[in-house]
């Protein structure tokens, strides 16, 4: 698994290590958690990731790692290119040569505009360069596997396990402090819990789906509404929550409006419900009173 010590990936390596022999491909962290492999890989070295899948010999390959700051992207877009397009290609490829399952996480960003969820054969948008990159990607994993790639669209919250935090831990840790948060009333999102993604990953997995597939939250919410949730749920002044516009923020990189996800393929495949928000931040919240959080933190260590 690459990206093993980001938020979806050190949530999938905790969950997964119990049941299956689990390799943590980390960069700059790695997770240090008993029968778990790690291993570190800069993937803008393309050309060592055949070789470490050749030495891993995976039955399967889950693709988390990301370069997911928009803005940086923005900056720095050949690098955007190489980890989103150029490394998942050859993880696709080494994967096909191996016959191993391939599993590329990409993103919600692609869609932008229309005021309704995007289903998998509505046209992509992409604004960003963050957006481009993480749809070539997508185009990579299925060119180099014949179609047999399983690529999941999403939009994830949850508890990180590296010092840089999620939008709901930016918002609990500025709501705990007494500070006011702004959260935009016009950008709308179908945000999903790491949790249950996991969840929902491990039954695609199991049930051997392929292809292009949307998993996001049953429930398109503004950041502002969210932000309200959260202040709810974890019994926080809903006052400090304000309302702002997107046009009045200074943000580099171009975030669409509306890029909700429309999750009934998978509801139809698997036959399993998504979770909405209230259920989520109410997992979220269970999880830090049973010390998830420090868990995960502790997983993880600096190279």
């Amino acid at each position: 698994m690459t990206g093993a010590t980001g938020m979806l990936g050190a949530t999938l390596v905790e969950a997964w290590r119990r049941d299956w022999q689990v390799t943590a491909v980390g960069h700059r962290f790695r997770f240090d958690r008993p029968g778990v492999e790690s291993v570190s890989a800069d993937l803008a070295d393309v050309d060592a990731l055949a070789s470490l899948v050749d030495r891993v010999a995976p039955d399967c390959i889950v693709h988390c790692a990301a370069l997911t700051s928009l803005d940086v992207c923005e900056k720095e877009p050949d690098l955007a290119r190489v980890i989103h397009r150029d490394a998942t290609a050859s993880l696709a490829r080494a994967a096909r040569r191996r016959d191993a399952t391939f599993v590329y996480i990409s993103t919600d960003a692609l869609f932008s505009g229309r005021e309704r969820a995007h289903r998998e054969d509505d046209p992509v948008d992409p604004k960003s360069v963050y957006a481009r990159t993480k749809w070539e990607g997508e185009g990579a994993a299925l060119q180099e596997t014949d179609g047999r790639a399983l690529v999941v669209r999403t939009c994830i919250v949850g508890w990180s396990a590296q010092p840089k935090v999620s939008l709901a831990e930016w918002m609990l840790a500025e709501l705990r402090a007494g500070r006011p948060i702004t959260g935009f009333s016009d950008v709308f999102f179908t945000p999903l819990l790491c949790n249950s993604l996991e969840r929902a990953l491990r039954r695609l997995m199991q049930s051997d789906v392929r292809g292009l597939l949307h998993v996001g939250g049953a429930d398109a919410i503004s950041k502002y509404g969210f932000g309200l949730a959260v202040a709810k749920r974890f019994g926080l002044p809903e006052g400090l929550v304000r309302e702002g516009s997107i046009g009045d923020s200074a943000l580099l990189a171009a975030r669409p409006r509306y890029p909700c996800l429309d999750s009934s393929r998978y509801v139809a495949l698997t036959g399993a419900a998504l979770p909405g928000v209230e259920q989520d931040l109410r997992e979220m919240k269970r999880l830090e009173e049973e010390g998830y959080p420090a868990l995960l933190r502790e997983s993880v260590a600096r190279n």
